[in-house]
């Protein structure tokens, strides 16, 4: 296997492709076999009934769940940034007034025509620690989020490092890969929730203790970093035990 950091940009490109792909399969032919073992075993229960009772002889959990499957994939892959930037409370930036806003949006700009790549929407999120991401499908539908830590800590020449450093993830693809696995992963953790709440039931026993056990519970915080802290346990407020803390970006893998 060739070292990732051996290949050119459009090596990287065309194995994220694959590798976004690869994922998109394995996640619908996991469900499908889920349904299909199902209905073979279904299948096998029904089997020694009498001729008048029912017997189990079409795929129908298979291709239920595939069908389902697929879809979901879908959602996933079209939906995901905007997913991950609603899970950070990120804001966009349409109208620059504060001067740090403008400058954000001024490197952003210059950072996309020396990259060659169209200008990624601009996002602010509303937290103290210095962290950026970028997420999208492809460099068209890109963005680009950065916190106010950041801006409030970073010189011009830092922010233009740290942007350039998310504008590579852009441009090689990462973020296609990373965003759907997000997604994915976000789109399984729903149907498990609804799930566990069908079996416990809308009303009494689990179900109810369980709805009261979380309202006296408080919420935890979203990640501040996007698709980077879905995926990364690190804490972004380690960089607060320096003298100075240092802007960080997003890490491939």
């Amino acid at each position: 296997m060739s070292d990732e950091t051996s290949l050119n940009l459009f090596q990287q490109q065309e194995a994220n492709r694959r590798r976004t792909a690869l994922l998109v399969i394995g996640f619908v032919v996991f469900f499908a076999w889920l349904g299909f073992g199902g209905d073979y075993i279904y299948h096998l229960y029904t089997l020694a009934e009498p001729p008048t009772a029912y017997h189990h002889t079409f795929p129908w959990f298979g291709i239920a769940l595939s069908l389902v499957a697929a879809l979901m994939a879908w959602y996933a892959y079209a939906t995901g940034p905007e997913k991950v930037l609603w899970s950070t409370g990120a804001r966009e930036v349409v109208d620059a007034t504060d001067p740090k806003e403008r400058q954000l949006v001024n490197v952003v700009e210059e950072m996309a025509i020396a990259a060659g790549v169209p200008r990624p929407r601009i996002w602010i999120v509303d937290d103290p620690d210095p962290n950026a991401f970028a997420t999208g499908t492809e460099p068209l539908h890109a963005h680009i989020a950065v916190t106010q830590g950041l801006l409030d800590l970073c010189t011009r020449d830092e922010l233009q490092a740290v942007i350039g450093h998310e504008l590579g993830h852009v441009k090689n693809l990462d973020v296609r890969l990373m965003t759907t696995l997000a997604a994915l992963v976000g789109a399984v953790a729903l149907m498990h929730d609804g799930a566990s709440r069908v079996l416990r039931g809308g009303s009494g026993g689990g179900g109810g203790g369980g709805r009261q056990e979380r309202r006296r519970r408080p919420a935890a915080p979203h990640p501040p970093g996007g698709v980077d802290h879905l995926l990364d346990p690190r804490p972004a407020h380690r960089a607060a035990a320096r003298p100075r803390r240092q802007p960080q970006a997003r890490v491939s893998r």
